[in-house]
């Protein structure tokens, strides 16, 4: 596969090339001398590939291979995605070994792929981690036994071959909701009044209310991404963006606060004390890094 690419495009193999090799291909190592030379500018201005095509071409087919995977989430096939920045990255990075045309579309496609992933975990659209805890057949409810398979299952445990991603159980929130309608700020903040509890609501002075908001799930999703993976901390971030962002969804849709903390603590198998004081640190963690 390999060998084909690079001869029906380098070599000239392919027709509209009537058999001319490129100007840049070295035949004796099937390199690019623009890849090898780190020349990227030119190369994506010269290379017979089209490097823009293939960038576009590989963004639809994996936003499409995402909306197979998780069929039941709204994933749109024209996602925006900054492209610019991306072709910028490309650019400044280079090669690092390979310097040949499939080379270089394997990193094309890896840079791309992680893009959308980022950009789709970002908007909720699908998990930051796949754990039993985001399958459809995971009950909401203790005991957490799985009808595939008869067995007790943590919520973090790794997946078995019957995984199956349910929407319910990926944080979704509308494009828009970052920055909250009046009506729904002023709900969570006499929740939160009412209810003498901090609440991701109380953390914003009235005036500041809509503005704040987008700024902490920023500040929230920013702390996931400087964590190590695989870690205890990562997974308490995530846990805490995500109860963020379900609680703000809950309380769009006029659920008691107390209501709301139990259907998160069995949403995530943990106890009502546990999401009270994740929104705590959510908070403190706010208060240092929201001006």
């Amino acid at each position: 596969m390999k060998k084909n690419l690079i001869r029906s495009v380098c070599g000239g193999e392919n027709r509209r090339f009537r058999g001319l090799f490129c100007e840049y291909y070295e035949r004796s190592t099937s390199r690019c001398m623009l890849l090898r030379e780190r020349k990227m500018g030119e190369f994506w201005e010269k290379c017979r590939a089209s490097c823009f095509n293939m960038l576009y071409e590989a963004a639809k087919r994996y936003l499409r291979n995402f909306r197979q995977t998780y069929p039941n989430s709204p994933i749109d096939e024209t996602e925006d995605i900054d492209f610019g920045r991306l072709i910028r990255r490309l650019q400044d990075t280079g090669l690092k070994q390979g310097f040949d045309l499939e080379a270089w579309r394997g990193y094309m496609n890896k840079s791309v792929y992680r893009e959308i992933r980022t950009i789709l975990r970002e908007r909720g659209l699908i998990p930051w981690q796949i754990r039993c805890g985001t399958c459809r057949f995971m009950p909401e409810k203790m005991p957490f036994i799985c009808p595939k398979t008869g067995t007790v299952r943590g919520r973090t445990e790794e997946v078995c071959k019957d995984y199956a991603q349910s929407v319910h159980n990926i944080i979704y929130i509308d494009a828009d909701l970052g920055v909250g309608s009046r009506e729904e700020n002023r709900l969570m903040a006499e929740i939160g009044e009412q209810q003498g509890i901090s609440t991701p609501e109380t953390l914003l002075e009235k005036k500041e209310e809509e503005q704040r908001l987008p700024l902490i799930r920023k500040i929230l999703t920013a702390r996931i991404k400087e964590t190590q993976p695989n870690t205890k901390s990562r997974q308490i971030y995530e846990r805490q963006y995500e109860i963020f962002v379900n609680l703000l969804n809950l309380f769009s849709k006029d659920i008691h606060i107390e209501k709301a903390l139990k259907i998160l603590a069995d949403k995530y198998g943990v106890t009502v004390r546990t999401v009270q004081r994740d929104l705590e640190e959510i908070r403190e963690f706010s208060e240092k890094n929201v001006v």
